[in-house]
């Protein structure tokens, strides 16, 4: 399921049987969640649980192996205000302003934005993300190192 408002589900990856037309012994599959606060994050694990320890059927069973999580990031101020710094800098040096926008992605800025003020998505353009036509501008290389280079030097 995909709420573009709150947590997203993604079952990337299934496993299990070993033809169409028989119950298959053993089924495993991988899925993804999207969060955009710890609070949704615990609701998608307790949403699990829940589901994994509520088996009806006979003879069958079902375990949870968590193999990764992050942190959402979650909105705060002190996040905001860097963006106002870096908009301020933007401003001065003619690139284009950051605007504000809400992903159900997962980012590796997660991991600091608890603990520092931080901002997401300063790095190259392009698209089709996770996917096999998956691309990056190289021009983009340009354009990110001169934002980047144009907040560190205004510090």
């Amino acid at each position: 399921f995909k709420d573009p408002e709150a947590i997203t589900c993604n079952c990337g990856v299934i496993k299990g049987g070993t033809v169409s037309n028989s119950v298959a012994e053993y089924c495993e599959f991988t899925v993804d969640f999207r969060y955009s606060t710890d609070k949704e994050r615990e609701m998608a694990e307790k949403f699990v649980y829940e589901v994994a320890n509520n088996n009806t059927i006979k003879g069958c069973s079902c375990e949870v192996e968590v193999v990764s999580s992050r942190p959402a990031m979650e909105k705060s101020e002190r996040n905001y205000k860097l963006a106002e710094f870096i908009n301020e800098v933007y401003a001065k040096e003619g690139l284009p302003i950051l605007k504000p926008n809400k992903r159900l992605g997962g980012s590796d800025a997660a991991y600091t934005s608890k603990y520092v003020p931080t901002v997401d998505n300063l790095g190259t353009e392009g698209g089709d993300i996770h996917s096999e036509r998956e691309y990056m501008e190289k021009a983009s290389l340009v354009r990110s190192a001169k934002r980047i280079a144009s907040v560190l030097f205004h510090i």
